[in-house]
């Protein structure tokens, strides 16, 4: 059922008999999992590139300085950079 662990067939059976949605459900993650860590490693697997300059959580700020009326200007004075970058930041 799911690659990676040992299997044990009295519980993988008991799940396909007495709870086949959960099963279904266990596959569709466990395939989509596999999917991304595929796609993960083939990305960059030496970690070649420019490092981001901002977190996730950093952008999402970003993005809620513009909407409470703040100029890209302002914003980029704010955090030392460039308004180009902030203006592709928000615009993502």
């Amino acid at each position: 059922m799911f690659k990676g662990r040992t299997p044990n067939i009295k519980i993988d059976c008991l799940l396909i008999k007495f709870f086949p949605f959960i099963h279904n459900i266990l596959l569709i993650i466990d395939n989509k999992l596999q999917k991304v860590l595929t796609e993960y490693k083939t990305h960059n697997e030496r970690g070649a590139g420019r490092k981001a300059k901002f977190t996730d959580l950093e952008k999402e700020t970003i993005r809620m300085y513009r909407i409470q009326g703040k100029t890209f200007k302002t914003i980029a004075e704010m955090l030392n950079c460039s308004v180009g970058l902030i203006y592709k930041l928000i615009n993502e």
